[in-house]
């Protein structure tokens, strides 16, 4: 999609480690905005707040996990950033 750099820099930063601490601080941070303009520019272009987002991609891992691995639910969950 046509994301502004900015939201395609924190989808990249999500991305890169689903297990990290993706708050939406930690996340401006990285990235050396303030929280409140990250949280106002991703919702508009994506349409989703950064958590249902972060969200969306650990089901989606755990989905893709699931379906090609025989690990077991506990295990992928923990690489999905899910902790229980």
């Amino acid at each position: 999609k046509n994301y502004s750099p900015l939201t395609q820099k924190a989808i990249t930063f999500i991305d890169t480690d689903l297990t990290a601490d993706l708050s939406l601080r930690t996340i401006s941070q990285a990235l050396n905005i303030s929280s409140s303009y990250l949280s106002t520019i991703f919702k508009k272009e994506t349409g989703m707040t950064i958590t249902d987002f972060i969200a969306q991609r650990r089901v989606e891992r755990a989905k893709e996990l699931l379906r090609t691995t025989r690990l077991q639910i506990q295990t992928i969950a923990q690489h999905c950033g899910i902790p229980d």
